[in-house]
Order: structure tokens, then C-alpha cells, then sequence
């Protein structure tokens, strides 16, 4: 049986870990690098890096600290932010990342994830969907936060999912940083119209918002602030879980 996952996903801003809420009064936590290192050393399934800043300033992209952070993380990592074309998701795969998250770049050329999907096959790709409610409808939002798109998440996942993605991060912007629980209205309506695997972030405050989220049947979750601000741990994460019949891998002692 396919395990479930804790990811968390680091938010890369000028060599800074930072954290923000809902998108914005972003800040910086911590170096990014021993950041890194210090999640490496605990019990994650996975790791996502985001590079929050470079679609928006249409920056080239820094392959050397993707090379840097892939040295030092030994399980899967994913790469995201200022992919803008097949070439670039190549570029991030050779310098070491596990899989690449695309975002902004859909609304421009879905078609990117069937390109990178024939080549390297869909397992090394990501797709990111940002939402938000907006005069009572959920709306896609790219840029990191700062360009509404027309297009409804739930029909926007089942695009991704014809387009050849492996899986699909899901982040609900109104939730992002308030540690207030997973929006599991959201996702029940996605699983129910996708089969490829659904990560979901925004809101993780306690290990009970995990586990609400995994008996949806989502394939992971992505947390970052209950990491950051509260004493609770990836460790605590899977114990408790555990105890609550969750398939996790058992890495801690």
C-alpha cells in the first residue's frame, strides 16, 4: 500500500526561508540552506522548495543553489518557481531536483506539462494551483498571489490531469499561514473529479488537520508553519498518525 506523505514546503526568498499569511507580510525565518539541512535531519517524506520571487521578476534561474539544495536533501525534493518553458524544467531536473513545480506558466502554456511528461515521464512533474474565494467564487490565482485568473481550481485540476501531470499541489491562499485547518470542502471536490495524486497545503496548525485531510484521501499534505512556530514535529506528526491507522512511513525511532 502507497504511503502517505509529510511534505513540508519552503518558501525561497533572497537565500531566506520566509513565511507570510495568506500571501502576503511575508518574513524572514531562517537561512535557507540550514533550513534544509534541518528538515534533511527529520522525519520528512519529501521536501518543496518555492522560489517565490522569480516569475514576478522574470529572473533567470539560479541552477547553482538548486544544485546546493539538492546536495543536501536525501529524499525526493521538488523544485517551483520562474519555470517558464520546457527548457527551464529540464535546466532544474539536471541540477538535481526530483520533480519540478509549475504554476504560473499554466495559464500561458498548459501544453508544458505534456512536453516535460513525454520526455521525462509524469512523475517528475508538479501542478501547482493556487485559489482563493473572490466575490463568493474560487479562482486560480498565479504570481504568487498576485494575478486572479478566470479559471474554477476544481475544473483547472482535471485540465492539469488531461495534461499529463503527476500530481497536483493544491494551496488555498486564505488558509496559507492562519494554521487553521485544511480546506476539506475543496478537497473532497477535487478528489472526486481527479485520480492523480493531490498534495494539499494551507492551514496545517495541529496533527488533527493532517489526519482530516488524509482520511479525504489525499496523498500527502504540505506543512510549513506548524514546523516554523509551534513545537510540534514531523516525529509527532507520524506517531500520532500511526496511532490513528494513517499509512505512514515508520522512519523514527
Amino acid at each position: 500500500m502507497i504511503k502517505k506523505r509529510i511534505i513540508p514546503t519552503l518558501l525561497w526568498s533572497n537565500n531566506n526561508l520566509v513565511k507570510g499569511k495568506n500571501f502576503s507580510q511575508r518574513r524572514q525565518v531562517a537561512d535557507m540552506l540550514t533550513s534544509i539541512k534541518i528538515y534533511d535531519a527529520r522525519d520528512v517524506d519529501e521536501m518543496i522548495v518555492l522560489d517565490i520571487n522569480s516569475t514576478n521578476l522574470k529572473a533567470t534561474l539560479d541552477l547553482n543553489s538548486i544544485t546546493d539544495f539538492s546536495k543536501n536533501i536525501s529524499v525526493p525534493f521538488t523544485y517551483g518557481g520562474g519555470i517558464k518553458c520546457f527548457k527551464d524544467a529540464l535546466d532544474v531536473l539536471k541540477s538535481g531536483a526530483d520533480k519540478v513545480s509549475i504554476n504560473s506558466e499554466l495559464y500561458n502554456d498548459i501544453d508544458i506539462l505534456n512536453k516535460i511528461s513525454k520526455y521525462t515521464g509524469s512523475q517528475s512533474i508538479v501542478a501547482s494551483i493556487d485559489y482563493k474565494k473572490i466575490e463568493g467564487k474560487f479562482k486560480c490565482v498565479s504570481h504568487s498571489g498576485q494575478k486572479v485568473q478566470e479559471n474554477n481550481p476544481i475544473e483547472f485540476c482535471k485540465l492539469c490531469q488531461e495534461k499529463g501531470c503527476g500530481e497536483i499541489l493544491i494551496n488555498a491562499i486564505d488558509r496559507e499561514g492562519t494554521m487553521t485547518g485544511y480546506d476539506l470542502e475543496m478537497i473532497e471536490r477535487i478528489k472526486s473529479q481527479v485520480t492523480v495524486p493531490i498534495i494539499v497545503s494551507g492551514g496545517a496548525g495541529s496533527y488533527q488537520h493532517m489526519l482530516e485531510a488524509f482520511k479525504n484521501d489525499v496523498s500527502a499534505v504540505s506543512a510549513s508553519s506548524i514546523f516554523s512556530f509551534t513545537e510540534q514535529t514531523p516525529t509527532g506528526a507520524k506517531k500520532f498518525l500511526k496511532e490513528r491507522n494513517i499509512n505512514v512511513r515508520n522512519s523514527y525511532h
